[in-house]
């Protein structure tokens, strides 16, 4: 029983050290009632940071705002993260926290809880570990740009057959969720297959050809707007376009197509199959 209470004693005693009030009034640092440190809101920049300084002013570092670019899907899909990096942080450190968001009560809430700051201000010893144990970009923005990376090697890949048929139609299998091909969001998909039809008079019972792939991702949006978009693939599963009412675009190259002739289509399936020939024919598919 003593050692039990022993034990819960010490535990209080620790929650007691570590557990400090956090507080941000206009643009002061509190932990425990002392000020430890500023947070400014700088607009003069483009992007708009926060400046982090000591008591007196000194800069110590920065939280930023980067933009990661799509390799294949280019200004089509962009992805913002946060940063610690500047001034006394000779580097970029990511804010990989789930559920991060920009506000000045919100950035000192992390720099507190991961370690940048303490009761004397700037946490100078911990910052090696911090770097340590951190990278430049979000570990699933890594993963994303590795993917990438692999699929762009074969972004010119078409299958060996006769290009001068257009005779194409569309496997549809059921959808599910996952994560969404261009991002890390949340979707439920249909997997869509497209097929050239090789079967001849000579040869009637020659099998479909897979020639590319296709997918159409569904999601209701916290606004309470419906995401609905179709995606044309390569066989190697590199995209080359995409569809939503009104914007269809090619990735290869880059641009923005006329979507009239889409935009008269009922289903997805029909959706495909008229950028699958429309690829056909530029000799892209």
């Amino acid at each position: 029983m003593k050692k039990q209470l022993l034990i819960a004693s010490l535990f209080l005693v620790s929650l007691g050290a570590t557990a400090q009030k956090i507080k941000e009034k206009k643009g002061e640092i509190f932990l425990d009632k002392v000020k430890v440190a500023n947070i400014e809101k700088v607009k003069t920049e483009t992007p708009k940071y926060y400046q982090i300084s000591d008591v007196d002013g000194n800069p110590l570092f920065k939280v930023k705002t980067f933009v990661y670019k799509s390799i294949l899907f280019h200004d089509d899909e962009t992805t913002d993260y946060h940063v610690v990096t500047g001034d006394k942080i000779q580097d970029t450190l990511a804010i990989v926290e789930k559920g991060f968001y920009i506000t000045q009560k919100r950035i000192v809430k992390y720099l507190v809880e991961a370690g940048f700051l303490n009761s004397n201000g700037y946490n100078e010893a911990n910052i090696p570990n911090l770097i340590a144990k951190s990278t430049k970009i979000p570990t699933k923005l890594v993963e994303l740009q590795n993917n990438e990376k692999e699929l762009k090697k074969h972004i010119g890949y078409k299958v060996e057959r006769d290009f001068e048929n257009r005779d194409i139609f569309i496997k549809t299998y059921a959808p599910k969720q996952t994560t969404s091909i261009k991002s890390t969001m949340v979707v439920t998909a249909t997997e869509l297959e497209i097929y050239q039809n090789t079967a001849t008079e000579e040869n009637p019972d020659s099998e479909p050809l897979l020639i590319g792939y296709g997918v159409y991702e569904y999601s209701q949006l916290l606004n309470n707007t419906t995401y609905k978009k179709t995606y044309l693939l390569n066989a190697k599963r590199v995209p080359l376009a995409s569809y939503v009412t009104y914007n269809y675009k090619t990735y290869v190259p880059f641009r923005k197509e006329e979507s009239d002739k889409l935009d008269k289509l009922k289903t997805k399936e029909e959706v495909l199959k008229a950028m699958a020939i429309n690829h056909i024919l530029r000799e892209k598919l």
